[in-house]
């Protein structure tokens, strides 16, 4: 979700009351985009991707994880794999494109962005269900009237952090999957909180997002307190996320020429920043591995969006794992 907001104080004012108002409304129902309404579509079976040949410096991964991506080809999708790139299965096959994969800490539950229709209109909404694709259901069961969107899980699996676009202005809110409450992010000093794609620390003490230029990373607590600005660019900043132990940053930073984006590493605790990538293609939504040592992304480097792993220390050791030429493999999730 791209933001075009101003910082003028009003402007914030105006927006946070339409955004308080938007929640109380109801859209009427599901409608015919209700994940239930639709049969999944024919998908391959387990396993049918080829593991890599070489697993050199890889001895860690346990093929015990899994990797959620989102496909597009016949059908849009969404996917989850083994660190290899083997054991490929459906999570999500319905014929209305989701994205946004994110698991739950105890890695139980899924949560996306999938359309929803309410009186005619469509938005984005927030869509949950079992790690192994079942029980399928909205976060929330009234619709809004604003798009949601970037689904992070607090730890314990009892709220969900998002995006909320009102127009091309991003807020961060929330909502409660089991009593499908919602509202937004406040400072304690009054202003909801502007800005795009949250992500929880492991501990659930600090979320990172994007600011509302995309030109900054900011941290809060859960509360809105504790603001600071972690990292400062004169370009796009995209998908910051904490790794495992807290202490260092992944995030996309765009090219000044061509906008492509890298990928970059900033330590929190000297300070330092490294680069990752620095393919002519786009390089974009890193994610963590559970020990911290790896990272999966998505590269535009063979010539269509696939995911790949590498070191999380100097971007070495590269693993491509999805490597169907008519699939596309984006926005990859690994479990925690």
């Amino acid at each position: 979700m791209q933001s075009l907001i101003s910082r003028r104080p009003m402007l914030r004012s105006v927006l946070a009351l339409a955004l308080v108002a938007a929640f109380g409304a109801c859209g009427g129902g599901d409608g015919p985009l209700d994940p239930t309404s639709e049969s999944p579509a024919g998908s391959p079976a387990e396993g049918t991707a080829s593991s890599p040949a070489a697993t050199g410096g890889l001895a860690a991964v346990t093929t015990a994880q899994r990797i959620a991506f989102v496909s597009s080809g016949p059908l849009s999708s969404v996917w989850k794999m083994d660190p290899l790139g083997a054991q490929v299965a459906p999570l999500f096959t319905q014929s209305s494109g989701a994205s946004s994969p994110a698991w739950s800490w105890d890695n139980t539950q899924v949560a996306m962005v999938r359309p929803r229709v309410s009186n005619g209109v469509t938005r984005t909404d927030i869509l949950v269900m079992n790690a192994d694709g079942t029980n399928q259901h909205w976060a929330r069961s009234q619709a809004s009237v604003w798009h949601f969107g970037d689904p992070t899980w607090a730890p314990g699996g009892s709220r969900i952090v998002m995006t909320v676009l009102a127009g091309s202005v991003p807020t961060l809110g929330w909502l409660e999957p089991g009593t499908s409450k919602a509202g937004l992010l406040w400072f304690p000093g009054g202003g909801a909180v502007l800005g795009a794609q949250p992500s929880f620390n492991k501990a659930g003490t600090k979320i990172l997002y994007i600011g509302p230029q995309h030109s900054t990373i900011e941290q809060i607590n859960p509360d809105g307190s504790g603001h600071q600005v972690r990292v400062a660019a004169n370009v796009r900043l995209d998908y910051p996320s904490f790794s495992p132990d807290g202490t260092r940053i992944v995030y996309v930073r765009a090219a000044p020429l061509n906008g492509n984006g890298d990928i970059y590493v900033k330590n929190l605790t000297t300070g330092v920043t490294t680069r990752l990538t620095s393919s002519s293609a786009s390089d974009s939504h890193p994610s963590w591995s559970p020990d911290g040592t790896r990272i999966a992304f998505m590269s535009e480097r063979s010539g269509k969006r696939q995911v790949y792993t590498m070191q999380a220390a100097t971007g070495g050791d590269l693993l491509r794992l999805t490597k169907d030429d008519y699939y596309t493999g984006d926005e990859p999730a690994w479990t925690h």
